[in-house]
């Protein structure tokens, strides 16, 4: 405390405001660090498991579609042009079912937030 004392006004006022400017500099560096932690995270949710839902709700669109048809089709047996033109839209919904599944698979290949064990678990079951 007498080293305080002994100082002159000048290293007083210097120290002081030494003192404040790095705990200014701390505080800006972890808040700096946070926010970008915060916004890899955001990202993280924005790319990944959001568009994985898309896929999903897709996909049972999809499913949903070639149920219709497959009922239509049920409906029109005897008529061999209307059920070439509903094998057609059959066709064309299993294609883009193969799609929409591929891109599922390739959007949880890519997920870094995903441990290594689960993500075999889940191309296990895919």
């Amino acid at each position: 405390m007498s080293l305080l004392k002994n100082m002159k006004i000048r290293a007083k006022l210097f120290l002081g405001f030494f003192l404040v400017l790095a705990i200014t500099a701390f505080i800006s560096a972890y808040g700096i660090i946070n926010i970008n932690t915060v916004n890899t995270n955001y990202g993280l949710m924005q790319d990944f498991p959001s568009q994985r839902y898309d896929y999903l709700n897709f996909l049972a669109a999809e499913i949903m579609d070639l149920r219709r048809l497959v009922t239509a089709m049920a409906f029109r047996l005897g008529d061999s042009p209307a059920l070439a033109e509903l094998r057609n839209e059959a066709l064309l919904a299993r294609v883009n079912l193969d799609r929409l599944v591929n891109d599922y698979e390739r959007n949880l290949r890519a997920d870094v937030q995903i441990v290594e064990e689960n993500r075999e678990h889940f191309f296990t079951h895919v």
